[in-house]
C-alpha cells in the first residue's frame, strides 16, 4: 500500500519542529513547503545571462572544432557551456534540495523554522514579540508567511527578487494553504496576547 506523500511530508515535519518544543508549548501546525523546482522572480535574472554564456561557450566549441581543431578553444568553450548550466540551474536545483530539507511549525507561544540541510538550523520567533506579520497569497492558495520587522512591508515582497533588498528575518516560504497557517498565527498570537493581559 502506497503512502501519501503529503502525509509523510507533514509526519517528518511534525517529528522536527517537536525536537524543538520548549517546555509548555504544544504544537498546532507543521508541514513542510512546497517541493520541486519553483521559478522566482530571481531566476528570470540568471537564467537568460546563463543560457547567453552556455550558446556562446557552444559556439565557441563548435568553431574551434569546425576550423582548425584546437583543444584550448575547445576546453574554453566546454567550461563556458559548465558555467552557463551552473547559473542558469543551480538556484533552481538548491532551493528545491533546501526547501526539501525544511519544516515549519506553530506552537502555542512560537513559529519555528527547521531547517536540516548541511547544517542543522533552527529558528523561533515569539508570538507575544511578534509585531509583523505579513501574508502574500497567490490565486491558488499557494503562498509565503513572513515574520519581524518587514512582514508587513509590500514593497519589500515586490523587491523580494533584488539581492540587496531587506530580507524578513523569518518566512514561512512555499505554502501550500497559506491562508489557514496564516489564520492559525493569528489565532495563536491573539491567544497569547490575551494570556498575558490577565
Amino acid at each position: 500500500m502506497r503512502e501519501d506523500s503529503n502525509a509523510v511530508g507533514i509526519d517528518e515535519a511534525s517529528r522536527l519542529i517537536e525536537e524543538e518544543l520548549l517546555p509548555g508549548d504544544r504544537l498546532l501546525w507543521a508541514d513542510k513547503p512546497r517541493t520541486g523546482i519553483r521559478l522566482a522572480w530571481a531566476d528570470l535574472a540568471a537564467l537568460p545571462v546563463g543560457l547567453i554564456v552556455f550558446s556562446g561557450g557552444l559556439l565557441f566549441v563548435v568553431v574551434s572544432l569546425r576550423s582548425e581543431p584546437d583543444v584550448a578553444g575547445v576546453l574554453v568553450g566546454a567550461y563556458a557551456v559548465a558555467f552557463g548550466l551552473f547559473i542558469s540551474t543551480s538556484r533552481l536545483l538548491t532551493s528545491a534540495w533546501r526547501r526539501g530539507r525544511t519544516a515549519y511549525g506553530v506552537t502555542t507561544r512560537r513559529v519555528i523554522v527547521v531547517r536540516n540541510a548541511l547544517s542543522y538550523l533552527a529558528k523561533s520567533q515569539d508570538l507575544d514579540t511578534l509585531s509583523n506579520l505579513g501574508m502574500k497569497k497567490k490565486k491558488d492558495g499557494t503562498g509565503e508567511i513572513a515574520f519581524g520587522p518587514w512582514g508587513h512591508d509590500e514593497a519589500v515582497w515586490k523587491m523580494r527578487f533584488h539581492p540587496y533588498a531587506p530580507m524578513p528575518s523569518l518566512a514561512f516560504e512555499e505554502l501550500a494553504n497559506c491562508a489557514e497557517v496564516y489564520d492559525v498565527i493569528v489565532k495563536a498570537r491573539a491567544e497569547v496576547r490575551q494570556q498575558q493581559s490577565i
